[in-house]
C-alpha cells in the first residue's frame, strides 16, 4: 500500500464506531462466523504449541479438501465415493509435499546465505592476515 493509502485506510478505521462493527457481525452467516472463531482457536493452539503456521495451513487445507469429498458423499454409489476420497487423499499429499519442497528451498537459502557470509568473513580475515605478514616480506629484501 502507498502512503495516502494507508492514510485513508487509518482514517477510515478511525472513523468506525461499535455498532458498525457489531453490526457487520451480526450480517455475517453464522458458519463464516465459526470459521473465523475456529480459525482463531487454531492460530491460539499453534502459538502456544510452537507449530510452525504451516501446520495451519495443512489444517485448512485438509477441511477444504475432505469438505469437496463430502459433497460426492451423498451419492449412493460406494465406488464413486471411494474414488472421490481417493482423489482428496493424492490431492493432499501433493500439498504436503509442495509445501515440504518450498520449506527445504527456504532452508537451502538460508544455508547459502550463511555459506557466504562465513566465506566472506573467511577471505577478510585472511587478508588481514596477509597483510600483517606484509612486513616481514619487506624486510626480508
Amino acid at each position: 500500500m502507498s502512503a495516502e493509502e494507508k492514510k485513508y485506510l487509518k482514517e477510515d478505521l478511525k472513523s468506525l464506531k461499535m455498532e458498525d462493527i457489531s453490526s457487520f457481525m451480526e450480517s455475517l452467516p453464522p458458519d463464516f462466523l465459526t470459521i473465523l472463531r475456529t480459525d482463531g482457536l487454531l492460530r491460539s493452539l499453534i502459538s502456544k504449541l510452537g507449530a510452525p503456521q504451516r501446520i495451519r495451513l495443512l489444517s485448512y487445507a485438509k477441511c477444504a479438501l475432505h469438505g469437496l469429498s463430502a459433497e460426492g458423499s451423498s451419492e449412493s454409489d460406494s465406488a464413486v465415493l471411494l474414488m472421490s476420497r481417493f482423489k482428496t487423499s493424492i490431492k493432499y499429499i501433493r500439498l504436503r509435499i509442495l509445501l515440504e519442497f518450498m520449506e527445504f528451498v527456504a532452508y537451502m537459502n538460508d544455508i547459502r546465505h550463511l555459506m557466504t557470509a562465513r566465506l566472506r568473513q573467511f577471505i577478510l580475515s585472511s587478508g588481514d592476515h596477509i597483510w600483517s605478514l606484509r612486513p616481514l616480506f619487506i624486510s626480508s629484501r
